[in-house]
């Protein structure tokens, strides 16, 4: 990318953090844009952008899942849709139980189902790897959590992804399952 472009797209950025209600970042990347319009070398004001950039994509992906609509997107933890599943009756704080996916799952609209993601906190990976279906004093691994051959994790044959926005294990919000494709 030239600089005046580079500069045009940080200016047009500034726009949405501002959109976005985060006046520190806005602040940021219009000192950005001053920079590069005065002929900052290329290469520092690359790498500048580059880091400015992830941390407004930082912002935007935070605001889909946690957003409280204000001035931002109302986040999929907010939206008047949001089905919540209780913990299983005995079942010890911040852990995922065999029952926990199964009934998430069960929720889902049928014709979500082959788009839908799983989206967790990274902490849940472990527990999810252990989890197991208890079947009268022992226990058998479920055959719904698998890797692909690709490496990736799935429950029920969708893909898991780990992100920094899902909540604490045992906290609403540390595992969604959702069909991106009808979130508006």
């Amino acid at each position: 990318l030239g600089l005046e472009l580079l500069a045009e797209l940080v200016v047009e950025l500034v726009a949405v953090a501002v959109a976005l209600a985060d006046l520190a970042h806005a602040i940021g990347l219009f000192g950005l844009a001053a920079n590069l319009e005065d002929g900052r070398p290329g290469a520092q004001a690359h790498a500048g952008a580059v880091v400015l950039l992830e941390e407004l994509l930082f912002l935007v992906e935070d605001a889909i899942i946690e957003g409280d609509g204000a001035g931002k997107p109302e986040g999929i933890l907010n939206a008047a849709a949001v089905v919540s599943i209780a913990k299983e009756t005995g079942q010890t704080a911040a852990t995922i139980v065999h029952n926990n996916l199964k009934k998430m799952w069960a929720r889902l609209h049928a014709r979500s189902q082959a788009n839908a993601v799983w989206f967790i906190n990274q902490d849940c990976g472990p527990t999810l790897d252990d989890l197991a279906k208890v079947i009268g004093t022992g226990g058998v691994e479920p055959n719904y959590v698998t890797y692909g051959p690709d490496g990736v994790l799935r429950i029920k044959g969708r893909p898991v992804i780990s992100i920094e926005y899902c909540s604490a294990v045992g906290t609403v919000g540390d595992i969604i399952l959702a069909d991106m494709s009808q979130y508006a």
